[in-house]
């Protein structure tokens, strides 16, 4: 009896190609992934080790270039600056001419004499009012600046009607009166203020308290309430307040007032 020693059987998935996807997915790409990750590296070496550029050097040492040509001057100290090498004209003067400007204070007045002839206004502001601001508008795309043509706003506030009103002027003609919304508090004036205080001093309560006393104020309304003015009294400027009250400018009279140093 002749023995056959035991061979194992050929496989027969010689070719890779011949395996099973199932075969082919418990494959470990080891060797793909290590040439992929050695050519990256070899990448990144190379191009680490490659020179920076000149114009990159020059940048770092020298820092980034001026635009244009470089102007030295005679004189760091001298005004108005002398370049060196430099011919500046003698003489030459720049011609700036002012438009045809009205000082603020006059423009409001004049607005204010225009807007009281428009029945619209009298009957907006009512027997009590002040004027709170206002001044020129800017004029429109393509409209010319000009004193004739330009477009004035005024702002008041009505003590009759505890209202802001807003009166817009085109031409010295009114072309909008507006009535704000209650609650509506624009600030307050210099000569709102002094008429605050030409309550208090007409008030025999408090008249020789602040008699010879410089006044500041600023408006304190509440919200939804009468239009309020709280102001300091002063010896002089730079020194403590000597005297407060707060002003009711819709009922003109001082609601509190208290003495707070000598």
């Amino acid at each position: 009896m002749i023995s056959q020693a035991k061979q194992r059987p050929a496989s027969r998935y010689r070719n890779p190609a011949d395996r099973s996807p199932s075969s082919r997915g418990r494959m470990r790409p080891v060797p793909l992934i290590l040439a992929l990750s050695s050519a990256i590296l070899w990448a990144s070496a190379g191009s680490a080790q490659q020179p920076e550029p000149q114009y990159i050097r020059d940048y770092k040492e020298k820092g980034l270039p001026a635009v244009g040509k470089h102007i030295e001057f005679e004189d760091h100290g001298a005004f108005p600056p002398r370049p060196k090498d430099m011919r500046l004209s003698v003489g030459a003067k720049a011609e700036v001419k002012a438009g045809p400007e009205v000082p603020i204070e006059r423009l409001i007045s004049q607005s204010r004499e225009l807007a009281l002839r428009d029945t619209r206004v009298r009957s907006a502001l009512g027997s009590r009012f002040a004027v709170v601001g206002g001044g020129p508008v800017e004029p429109g795309k393509g409209r010319p600046l000009s004193a004739e043509s330009a477009q004035t706003k005024l702002n008041f506030y009505s003590y009759s009607r505890n209202r802001a009103v807003s009166v817009l002027l085109d031409d010295k003609k009114v072309v909008a009166v507006t009535v704000r919304p209650q609650g509506f508090q624009p600030a307050e004036t210099r000569e709102e203020v002094a008429a605050a205080a030409e309550i208090v001093t007409k008030d025999p309560r408090f008249a020789k308290t602040v008699k010879g006393l410089i006044v500041r104020g600023i408006e304190a309304s509440e919200s939804t309430g009468n239009r309020l003015l709280y102001l300091l009294f002063y010896r002089q400027e730079g020194s403590p307040a000597v005297f407060t009250a707060t002003v009711d400018m819709v009922r003109a009279r001082v609601l509190s007032a208290k003495r707070v140093s000598r």
